[in-house]
């Protein structure tokens, strides 16, 4: 019962994160999202296939290795997935693993995304 329940507060949450007014989704826009302070919940699913990057620099997390937009520097690849719970940490986001059907519609969209705070 207990994982019915789970299951059915991440589907809800979802609902939320992928209403326009509440939420956005996809690791770019999430990602940006997160880091300017703007996100409250951010949900992903549990194993992202492709690196994200890291700047050495500044710390900044893009949604692939790429240049570090605030220091213009190249990012290192790094785990999104073992990055995103010290990264929603740092900006004062909570941070929720979804699974199951939440976990495959969310995958469908890049695997993350966020409510709003405003």
């Amino acid at each position: 019962l207990a994982g019915r329940s789970e299951r059915q507060a991440e589907q809800r949450l979802l609902e939320q994160v992928l209403r326009p007014d509440r939420g956005v989704v996809g690791r770019d826009e999430t990602l940006v999202a997160l880091q300017q302070g703007r996100l409250h919940q951010v949900l992903a699913i549990e194993k992202f296939p492709e690196p994200a990057g890291r700047c050495a620099q500044c710390g900044y997390v893009t949604a692939t290795p790429a240049t570090c937009p605030s220091c213009r520097l190249p990012t290192e690849p790094a785990d999104l997935g073992s990055l995103l719970g010290e990264l929603a940490h740092r900006y004062g986001a909570s941070f929720e693993q979804v699974r199951d059907k939440a976990g495959s519609a969310l995958q469908e969209r890049g695997g993350l995304g966020g409510l709003l705070r405003w």
